[in-house]
C-alpha cells in the first residue's frame, strides 16, 4: 500500500486520458454554430449505473432549463471529458455558464472524479462555473494531501467559481479551506424535483421496498437487517431494489428509461426501508413513507435536516428493533403527506448564478 500511495502520488488517475487530451487533434464533436448561442454545460455526467447520480444529472437540467430558459443546457458525460475537450472549447464562449455535477464525489473520495473537475475548471477560467450540491470528503496521507493541495492551487486561482455543498459540515469546510470562492448550502438537486407530488399518492399499500447499501459505507449489520426484513414481512410483499446497477451508460435516453423505471418501483410501493442517500430522496420526491439507517458518513443524517419537517420520512440512529417496529406501524398509517418547504433554497441558486453572471459582465 506505501508503494501504491508513492507511485500515486506521482501519477494521477486518468494520465491516459490527460496524454491524449494533449497529443490527438480536435475530434470536432460539437458544431462552430453553437458558438452564437447562450449555453449552460452540465459536465461530469455519470456513465456508470448509480442512479443516485444519474437523477442529480437529470434534476439538474431540469433546474436550469426552468430557470435559465433563454440557454441551452448541453450535458456531457465523464467518460468523453478529455476526449472532448479540445472541441468544447471551440464553441464556448464568455457568456456561457459551466455547471459541474452535484453528488457526493467532490475531494479524496473518488479521486478519480475530482481530477476531471479539476481538469473542467483549469480549461474554462474566464467563464462562470457552478458546482451543484455535494458533499466533499477529505483525508490524510500522501493521496488526501496531493488533492487537496491541487484543489486550494485550482479552485483558489478561478475567480468565478461557486462551489454548493448540501450539508453543513460541507459548506463549514468550504467556508474554511476555500475562502476566495462562494459557497452556497443548498439541498440536494434531486429535492428540486417535488412539482408533481399530487401525482404520487398511489400506491401499493401492502409493499415494502427495502433498499440497502452492501459497499464500504454500510453502517448496519447483517444481523439487524435480518431482524428488519422480518419485521417487513410481517406488513406485506417485500421487494429489493438497490440504486446502483450493475451497467455502464453510454447515453443518456438509457439513462432516462432505467431512472424512470427505478422511480416508479419508489411510486408503487407502500413503504421504503433503506440507508441510501437517494433511496431517502427518491422517496420523498415520491410521497412515499420511509424509514432511513446513516451510512458510515454523515450525508444522510445531515441531508435529512433539510426534509425533517415532512411527516412520512423517518431517520433512526440506533439498531433498536422494537424502533423500528413502532415506527413501521406508523408510518403505514399516513394518511396525509406534509413536506418541506425548500423552494426558497433552490431561488437562492437561481439568483446566486444570475447574480454571478452579471457581475462577469461587468
Amino acid at each position: 500500500m506505501k508503494i501504491y500511495n508513492y507511485i500515486w502520488g506521482i501519477i494521477p488517475p486518468h494520465l491516459n486520458d490527460w496524454l491524449r487530451y494533449k497529443i490527438v487533434p480536435n475530434n470536432k464533436k460539437y458544431d462552430k454554430s453553437l458558438l452564437n448561442r447562450k449555453k449552460i454545460f452540465v459536465f461530469i455526467c455519470a456513465d456508470y449505473a448509480n442512479m443516485g447520480d444519474i437523477a442529480i444529472t437529470f434534476s439538474q437540467i431540469n433546474f436550469l432549463e426552468k430557470n435559465f430558459p433563454e440557454y441551452k443546457v448541453i450535458p456531457h458525460l465523464i467518460s468523453d471529458i478529455y476526449r472532448d475537450m479540445k472541441s468544447l472549447k471551440k464553441i464556448v464562449n464568455k457568456d456561457d455558464i459551466i455547471t459541474m455535477i452535484g453528488g457526493g464525489n467532490n475531494g479524496c473520495l473518488y479521486p478519480g472524479i475530482e481530477f476531471c473537475r479539476l481538469f473542467v475548471i483549469q480549461n474554462f477560467t474566464n467563464n462562470l462555473i457552478v458546482s451543484f450540491p455535494q458533499s466533499i470528503s477529505l483525508s490524510d496521507g500522501i493521496i488526501g494531501n496531493r488533492i487537496l493541495r491541487k484543489m486550494k492551487n485550482i479552485y483558489g486561482r478561478h475567480n468565478h467559481l461557486v462551489l454548493c455543498a448540501r450539508e453543513i459540515s460541507t459548506y463549514k469546510t468550504y467556508k474554511e479551506i476555500f475562502r476566495n470562492n462562494n459557497a452556497l448550502l443548498i439541498p440536494d438537486i434531486v429535492l428540486y424535483n417535488t412539482d408533481n407530488r399530487e401525482l404520487f399518492k398511489f400506491r401499493k399499500k401492502d409493499s415494502i421496498l427495502i433498499c440497502r447499501r452492501s459497499d464500504a459505507e454500510c453502517n448496519i449489520s447483517d444481523g439487524f437487517w435480518k431482524s428488519v426484513e422480518d419485521i417487513c414481512k410481517q406488513f406485506g410483499r417485500v421487494t429489493y431494489q438497490d440504486t446502483v446497477l450493475n451497467k455502464s451508460y453510454y447515453d443518456f435516453e438509457s439513462q432516462y428509461k432505467d431512472l424512470n423505471d427505478m422511480i416508479n418501483c419508489y411510486r408503487e410501493a407502500g413503504m421504503v426501508v433503506t440507508d441510501r442517500l437517494h433511496g431517502m430522496i427518491f422517496s420523498y420526491i415520491t410521497g412515499t413513507p420511509c424509514i432511513v439507517f446513516p451510512s458510515a458518513t454523515d450525508k444522510i443524517c445531515r441531508s435529512y435536516d433539510w426534509i425533517r419537517e415532512c411527516n412520512f420520512v423517518f431517520l433512526l440512529n440506533d439498531e433498536n428493533i422494537d424502533e423500528f417496529a413502532a415506527v413501521l406501524d406508523w408510518a403505514s398509517k399516513i394518511k396525509e403527506l406534509r413536506y418541506a418547504d425548500l423552494g426558497g433554497h433552490f431561488e437562492m441558486l437561481s439568483s446566486c448564478i444570475r447574480k454571478e453572471m452579471n457581475e462577469l459582465r461587468e
